[in-house]
């Protein structure tokens, strides 16, 4: 009886372990892949397979997209500011609530 608990126990501890070793390689995957500066590297994330990592890497891919969309919004914005300004034959004066 002790045998066979310690066999299991043994047996238990060999997965758990295979299965850690792995988690750890999905995450290295993952994180080498984000280290990449090209964009191609950050856009395959949502479409390659991290193993035990797929959804960290589904909402960092989420997150990058979200963060691009943000970043066009404000510089399309900063681009209508300033040809707004640039087109002002007039001085302008800008103040708050609290002068």
């Amino acid at each position: 009886m002790m045998l066979v608990l310690l066999a299991i126990t043994l047996i238990a501890g060999v997965l758990l372990a295979a299965l850690l070793l792995q988690t750890r390689s999905d995450l290295r995957k993952l994180v080498e892949r984000l280290h990449r500066s090209d964009p191609e590297s950050g856009a395959s994330l949502g479409a390659d397979s991290f193993g035990a990592a797929d959804e960290l890497a589904a909402k960092i891919h989420s997150l990058q997209s979200q963060l691009r969309q943000k970043l066009a919004a404000a510089e399309w914005q900063t681009s209508l500011l300033q040809h707004l300004i640039n087109g002002m034959g007039e001085g302008v004066l800008a103040i708050d609530q609290q002068n």
